[in-house]
């Protein structure tokens, strides 16, 4: 399944976190574990392009997504990975072959069999529709030794949606605070706790 995802986001104090939940409530609570994926060389990084595996923990599901920079947002090539796939996954740290994301791939010339896990990242998410077409995430995220906290916000629209999004910020009293992704945060993370 393709689609495209356009988002904004920024870094929230613990603070504004405690606040947007009470102040939004009640939002839909997902718990999810994402596992980042790339080659040896980080080809896929050198692309802007991010692959994940995504547990969500509460409803026992498993879904891989390839990320892939587009003018605004990014295209997302979603796939399902069965339980028997992800115990792969687990035994040998590899990707499972997917047809629709081995496609893409194979446009950057990566082989799946030469993608690595490199990185994981435990969420919990607190979600809610706006609108039709803007929802927002208040993610709590924990990774290695670090956690820290952002809104997304979801949209369909990049004009109207930017001017939604700085419009909400100002409503609540957050300044903006440019944050790297999470797979990028989680790499960097990792890469820091091993060269202590």
């Amino acid at each position: 399944m393709k689609n495209l995802e356009i988002e904004f986001k920024t870094a929230i104090t613990p603070q504004q976190f405690e606040q947007l939940i009470t102040k939004y409530a009640p939002l839909t609570v997902i718990v999810q574990k994402n596992y980042y994926f790339d080659t040896p060389d980080f080809t896929l990084k050198k692309h802007g392009c991010g692959l994940r595996i995504r547990h969500i923990i509460s409803e026992n599901i498993f879904e891989a997504t390839l990320k892939i920079p587009q003018e605004h947002g990014l295209l997302e090539i979603n796939e399902k990975i069965s339980h028997q796939q992800w115990q792969q996954v687990c035994l040998k740290h590899t990707f499972p072959p997917l047809l629709s994301i081995q496609d893409a791939l194979s446009k950057y010339k990566i082989a799946q069999d030469s993608l690595q896990l490199f990185a994981q990242l435990k969420t919990e998410r607190f979600e809610k529709y706006l609108s039709n077409d803007i929802a927002i995430m208040i993610d709590h995220s924990f990774y290695y030794d670090i956690n820290d906290y952002e809104l997304e916000m979801e949209v369909n629209d990049y004009n109207k949606g930017r001017k939604f999004f700085d419009g909400f910020l100002t409503e609540n009293n957050i300044i903006y605070k440019k944050m790297d992704n999470k797979i990028k945060r989680a790499i960097t993370a990792k890469n820091k706790q091993k060269n202590l």
